[in-house]
């Protein structure tokens, strides 16, 4: 005798049966046809696509006038820096130029002899005035 099997639902078969499922063929879907993306969407992604690819552009546009701003402005700073090294060089040479002694040295070097008192002659921004107080004659 067979024994009976049961699934989920009162269908009823037999044992041999059951095992001997006839065996199906899966069936083959038919493929829809794709459809096409209309051509308004088309044109609205290549837009979109267009618009952020500007965008992009002119972020890296401004990107590379800042580092060559940047680049210009540290180029400056060095100048700069060296021009101020050159500045307090040169001020010092200037003081070490003017120093009394050097100038005294240098005269006595040139055949200069040095002043009296008495001899100095006053420089004002009235020349007539102090030419014609010591009778000394200019000639311009």
């Amino acid at each position: 005798m067979m024994s009976l099997v049961t699934q989920g639902n009162l269908a009823v078969k037999t044992g041999e049966s059951y095992r001997k499922a006839p065996e199906r063929k899966p069936a083959q879907k038919e493929a829809a046809p794709r459809r096409s993306i209309p051509l308004g969407e088309k044109l609205a992604y290549l837009a979109a696509i267009l618009f952020c690819m500007a965008v992009a552009g002119a972020i890296l546009w401004q990107y590379a006038q800042i580092y060559s701003v940047n680049t210009r402005i540290q180029q400056i700073e060095r100048e700069i820096a060296a021009l101020e090294k050159e500045n307090r060089l040169l001020e010092l040479e200037a003081q070490r130029l003017q120093e009394p002694k050097r100038l005294i040295e240098l005269g006595k070097a040139l055949g200069f002899v040095q002043s009296e008192e008495g001899s100095a002659v006053p420089v004002t921004s009235d020349r007539q005035g102090l030419l014609q107080s010591r009778k000394i004659a200019f000639a311009e």
